[in-house]
C-alpha cells in the first residue's frame, strides 16, 4: 500500500503520511525527523522586509549543508502583497543560488509572478527541482516551466470552481505532479479523493505515481 504524500504543509499530522513540514524561519531551528516527516526552509516573500536577512542566509546554508532539511521552501514572488517586489526578487534568487549549489530541490510560492520566475529559472539555468505549491498559472505558463525540472503541486485549489488550470488539468503529466494541504483544515485523503474525480483516476493510481515521484526528485526512500 502507497503513502499520502504530503509535498508541503504547515501542520503536519500525526499518522504514516509522508509530508514535508514548512518551517518558517521566524520559528525556533527545532527539526526532529521521523521516520516520514521531512522539513522545508526558506523565507517566505511576505517576510523579506521583516527579517534579518544575513542571519537568515547563514541559518539557512548552515541548514543545508547539515542536511536537516530536505527542501529550500517555500521562497518565491507575490506580486498581491505590499511588499517591496524588487526586495522579493533578490531574496528569492538568493536562496534559489543556494538550493542550486547545494543541489536541493526548492518549493515555491507564486502569486501573479509565473513571468517573473520564468525569466530566473531561464537566466540562472536552473536544474534542481522545482515544485510551485497551489499551482494556478493557465496552460501556456505549465507549458514554458514544464521546460525546466519543475513539478505543480495541488491542494485546496482543486476545490476552487473557476480555476485556470482546470481546463487542462487532465493534461498535466503525471510525473510532474503533487499534492499538499499547505496551512488549509483539509485533509490529504480528501485532497486526493478530488484529484480523482476531476481527473477520473483510482486514488492508487494518483498515491502511487506521488510516492515515486517523491522518490526521484528527494532520493529520501
Amino acid at each position: 500500500m502507497n503513502f499520502f504524500v504530503n509535498i508541503h504543509t504547515h501542520t503536519a499530522g500525526k499518522n504514516t503520511n509522508i509530508c514535508i513540514n514548512n518551517l518558517n524561519f521566524d520559528s525556533k531551528l527545532t527539526i526532529s525527523q521521523s521516520e516520514n516527516h521531512f522539513f522545508s526552509f526558506g523565507l517566505h516573500p511576505w517576510d523579506v522586509e521583516n527579517a534579518n536577512l544575513e542571519h537568515f542566509f547563514l541559518s539557512l546554508e548552515q541548514q543545508i549543508q547539515k542536511k536537516s532539511i530536505v527542501a529550500v521552501g517555500e521562497i518565491g514572488l507575490d506580486k498581491a502583497v505590499v511588499c517591496d517586489f524588487s526586495l522579493q526578487s533578490s531574496v528569492f534568487l538568493e536562496q534559489l543560488k543556494l538550493a542550486q549549489k547545494f543541489n536541493f530541490p526548492v518549493i515555491i510560492h507564486c502569486v501573479k509572478a509565473y513571468l517573473e520566475i520564468l525569466e530566473i529559472l531561464k537566466k540562472q539555468k536552473v536544474t534542481i527541482p522545482i515544485i510551485f505549491h497551489q499551482f494556478m498559472g493557465n496552460y501556456e505558463i505549465y507549458r514554458q516551466l514544464i521546460k525546466f525540472n519543475s513539478y505543480f503541486s495541488f491542494g485546496k485549489n482543486l476545490f476552487l470552481e473557476k480555476a485556470k488550470f482546470f481546463q487542462y488539468f487532465d493534461k498535466i503529466e503525471l510525473s510532474r505532479v503533487f499534492f499538499e494541504t499547505d496551512d488549509s483544515e483539509i485533509s490529504i485523503e480528501s485532497v486526493y479523493e478530488q484529484a480523482s474525480k476531476l481527473l477520473n483516476l483510482d486514488i492508487e493510481i494518483l498515491k502511487a505515481q506521488a510516492y515515486q515521484n517523491f522518490n526521484i526528485v528527494f532520493r529520501i526512500k
